[in-house]
C-alpha cells in the first residue's frame, strides 16, 4: 500500500496553474492558457503563453505548443509534435507522432497529418485534407480542401494546390508551383519551379515537368513523359507515355507514345519538327 503522506509533492511553479485531466492526473500549465473541459494533456507537454485548447482535445506526450496557438475541439495530437506560435488547428484534426507545424500555420477542420510530416511557416491547409507520412510542405504554401497528399511528397515554398487535387507518393513540386482543382498527379513525378498545371489534369507516374511549363485544363500526360522548360500544353491535349516534348502542344492535340516533339528555328522562321520513334 502506497503511503501518500510520505509521497513527495510537486510544487506549483510561479506563473502556472493546475490542469486536471479526465483520467484524474494533473499537469502544470501557464496561467494565461485557456483550456476547455475534457482535455487530456500528456507527460512532458510544454504549453507556451496564451495557448487555447478546445474541449475534448488530446495532447500527446512531449509535445510543444507555441505562444498564442489555438487547438480546436476534439483534436488528436500525437507524441513529440511541435506546433509553432499563433498556429491554428481546426476541430477534429489529427496530427500523428513527430509532426512539425510552423508558426502562423492554419489547418482547417477534419484534416489529418501523418507521422513525421512537416508544414512550413504561414502555410494554409483546407478542411478534409490528408497529408501522408513524412510529407513536407514548404512555407507560404496554400493547400485546398479535400486534397490528398501521399507519403514522402516534397512541396517547396509558395506552392498552391487546388481543392480535390491528388498528389502521389514520392512526388516533388518545385517553388511556386500551381496545381489546379481536381488534378491527379501519380507517383514519383517531378514538377519544376514556377510551373502551372490547370484543373482536372491527369499526370501519370514518373513524369518530368520542367520549369515554367504551363499545362491547361483537362490535359492527360502519360507515364515517363518529359516536358522541357517553358513548354505550353493546350487545353484537353493528350500526351501518351514515353514522349519527349520540347515544343508547345496545341489544344486538343494528341501526341502519340514514344514521340519526340522538337522546336527548331530555321532561317525562314520558327517551325516544328516531329520525330516518331517506332516501338520494337
Amino acid at each position: 500500500m502506497v503511503d501518500n503522506a510520505n509521497k513527495p509533492r510537486v510544487r506549483l511553479k510561479a506563473g502556472n496553474k493546475w490542469h486536471v485531466n479526465p483520467d484524474g492526473t494533473k499537469v502544470q500549465v501557464p496561467k494565461s492558457t485557456y483550456i476547455e473541459e475534457g482535455v487530456q494533456i500528456g507527460v512532458g507537454v510544454r504549453l507556451e503563453a496564451q495557448v487555447l485548447i478546445g474541449s475534448g482535445a488530446t495532447i500527446g506526450n512531449r509535445t510543444t505548443i507555441g505562444e498564442s496557438a489555438s487547438i480546436g475541439g476534439y483534436v488528436e495530437i500525437g507524441e513529440r509534435v511541435g506546433i509553432g506560435r499563433t498556429a491554428q488547428i481546426g476541430m477534429f484534426c489529427v496530427l500523428e507522432h513527430d509532426v512539425e507545424i510552423g508558426s502562423l500555420v492554419k489547418i482547417d477542420h477534419h484534416t489529418n497529418v501523418g507521422n513525421h510530416a512537416g508544414i512550413g511557416e504561414n502555410g494554409v491547409i483546407g478542411n478534409n485534407t490528408e497529408i501522408g507520412e513524412s510529407a513536407e510542405i514548404g512555407q507560404d504554401s496554400f493547400i485546398g480542401s479535400n486534397v490528398e497528399i501521399d507519403r514522402y511528397v516534397e512541396i517547396e515554398p509558395n506552392c498552391v494546390i487546388g481543392d480535390f487535387a491528388q498528389i502521389g507518393s514520392d512526388t516533388k513540386l518545385g517553388r511556386e508551383v500551381e496545381i489546379g482543382k481536381k488534378t491527379k498527379i501519380d507517383v514519383s513525378t517531378v514538377i519544376g519551379d514556377e510551373a502551372a498545371v490547370g484543373c482536372a489534369v491527369v499526370i501519370r507516374a514518373d513524369a518530368r515537368i520542367g520549369r515554367w511549363v504551363k499545362v491547361d485544363d483537362d490535359v492527360e500526360i502519360g507515364e515517363v513523359v518529359y516536358l522541357a522548360e517553358s513548354v505550353v500544353v493546350g487545353k484537353a491535349a493528350v500526351i501518351e507515355r514515353s514522349c519527349v516534348v520540347m515544343a508547345n502542344v496545341d489544344p486538343y492535340a494528341s501526341v502519340r507514345q514514344h514521340t519526340m516533339l522538337v522546336e527548331i528555328v530555321p532561317q525562314g522562321g520558327p517551325g516544328i519538327w516531329h520525330v516518331e520513334q517506332k516501338t520494337a
